[in-house]
């Protein structure tokens, strides 16, 4: 169909009030357990949301408590130790970096499932994907250096 036709033809539908009645059998939602699909994409939303907070907490507690027992330990005095402290900040921050992101983009999810903005649920999945990935590749990397230790043990 040209361009024009699918013009004409949904400037026909939407005078006619037929394109919200097509629409809505298009748009009914699957029931997934005892659920619709909408309704799980807002718990998915919700608990990602709270596990970047709870995950914000503890990391902020543990780093307050770690930077306070190292420090009573070690006394920063040579440059081995500053090195340390530097990268232990920098990993913190890429982590608090992560941890925001995940609750822009929980918020993303919720909004998108909310006004049915295809967008930014697109966006949200893309966001899934690639940390999916990240995190893969480092729960294999730490499951290496493991067997690693393992076998030098052994």
């Amino acid at each position: 169909m040209s361009v024009l036709m699918e013009l004409i033809y949904h400037d026909v539908y939407r005078k006619s009030g037929l394109q919200d009645t097509i629409l809505s059998k298009r748009m009914e939602e699957r029931q997934i357990c005892c659920c619709g699909a909408r309704t799980w994409t807002l718990v998915i939303g919700w608990l990602q949301i709270i596990g970047s907070v709870l995950g914000l907490l503890v990391m902020g507690f543990v780093s307050f408590l770690g930077m306070i027992l190292y420090d009573l330990q070690h006394p920063i005095t040579n440059l081995n130790a500053v090195l340390v402290a530097i990268l232990i900040i920098a990993i913190l921050s890429a982590a608090i970096a992560l941890y925001i992101l995940g609750i822009v983009m929980a918020i993303f999810l919720i909004r998108g499932c909310k006004d049915k903005n295809l967008r930014q649920i697109n966006s949200w999945i893309i966001y899934a994907k690639i940390t999916a990935v990240i995190y893969a590749g480092v729960l294999r990397s730490m499951k290496n250096k493991s067997v690693r230790k393992l076998s030098n043990i052994v």
